[in-house]
């Protein structure tokens, strides 16, 4: 069976995102490019400092986006339009958080068989969502070592790595902390 990261996680660049929708100047700059499709997306990523140029550029360029058909989804029927996807998710994301001048909120969900971008919201921030299949290339959960800042209640199971928080009366774990890819590791 492929390995998720946790299902659910925040990486580094979603919190580099999330950052930046808290700072007007920055977050109006930033749509203004997005909204511009002549722009390349990797260079608009790059100059708002949601990406480092280099080995985290080549990693979302490939792993995600399938440049040289090696996307960790290359199989998915709509690959050859996730960039796109991706980046009108982002649009309406920021759009939303300049409209309502809240705060974004980003989560991945590596699970099931979808390419999309959720974006919704509530009085206190935007939340948008990416949804992924999970990555076959991971054989193992050995490199699964970032803790999550995340709790998933569920009937769980030890034998997946969760740590532990909350045990029902019955002995059935319920309540996880799932671990996460270590993306960090992926630019050293």
């Amino acid at each position: 069976m492929p390995i998720q990261p946790g299902k659910i996680m925040k990486t580094t660049i979603s919190k580099r995102i999330d950052d930046l929708s808290r700072d007007p100047l920055k977050r109006d700059a930033f749509l203004k490019d997005l909204e511009k499709w002549g722009l390349d997306y990797f260079e608009v990523l790059i100059t708002h400092g949601v990406l480092k140029r280099g080995a985290e550029e080549q990693h979302y360029r490939e792993h995600w986006f399938n440049y040289n058909n090696n996307s960790w989804w290359r199989d998915h029927p709509h690959i050859a339009h996730f960039e796109h996807i991706h980046r009108r998710g982002m649009i309406e994301a920021f759009q939303a958080s300049i409209a309502l001048n809240r705060p974004i909120d980003t989560y991945w969900i590596c699970h099931g068989e979808l390419l999309e971008i959720c974006v919704c919201w509530s009085e206190q921030q935007i939340t948008r969502i990416i949804l992924t299949p999970s990555i076959p290339q991971l054989k193992d959960d050995q490199n699964l070592t970032q803790r999550q800042s995340i709790h998933v209640t569920k009937f769980g199971d030890p034998e997946l790595g969760e740590e532990e928080v909350y045990r029902d009366p019955n002995g059935h774990f319920i309540t996880v902390r799932p671990r996460g890819f270590p993306y960090d590791s992926l630019y050293d």
